[in-house]
């Protein structure tokens, strides 16, 4: 069965979800291996996001209330970071809400605040990381509510 179907055929049955969606990967791109970004095109991300969009609302449709849906990517694209949280958090309103991670993470840093001269909306919680420590990476806690 393909994730994006998951909240449909099991609707608040689980405690838990992990969305390791599919991604760019730009976290992982390297200037000095140009095979780790030969197959990246600016429409990619794009792409990738309404399939990132699809996975998690999903999961948050999977999951019970009470439950809790990790989102994660290994890139470093709003589109597929952000965006894809903020409007998960828009069709939710009410029903989910952000949580701030259980751990530190050296080197973690906030989510974008703004994109293309647009403020973003508010994403506490979440956390972007990067070089040196790590690869590109980023990750957000939501906790279902109702």
């Amino acid at each position: 069965m393909r994730g994006e179907q998951i909240g449909r055929r099991e609707p608040v049955s689980f405690d838990r979800v992990l969305v390791d969606a599919p991604c760019s990967g730009e976290g992982r791109m390297r200037p000095d291996d140009p095979g780790s970004y030969k197959n990246w095109r600016p429409k990619v991300p794009k792409q990738l996001g309404s399939r990132q969009k699809s996975l998690l609302h999903s999961a948050i449709e999977a999951v019970r209330p009470g439950g809790i849906v990790v989102y994660s990517t290994c890139t470093f694209s709003v589109e597929e970071n952000e965006m894809v949280l903020a409007r998960a958090l828009k069709l939710y309103e009410g029903r989910i809400e952000m949580q701030t991670l259980p751990i530190e993470l050296p080197g973690a840093m906030p989510p974008c605040s703004t994109w293309q001269n647009k403020t973003l909306p508010e994403i506490p919680g979440a956390r972007r990381l990067g070089p040196p420590e790590y690869d590109g990476f980023f990750i957000a806690r939501l906790l279902k509510t109702g």
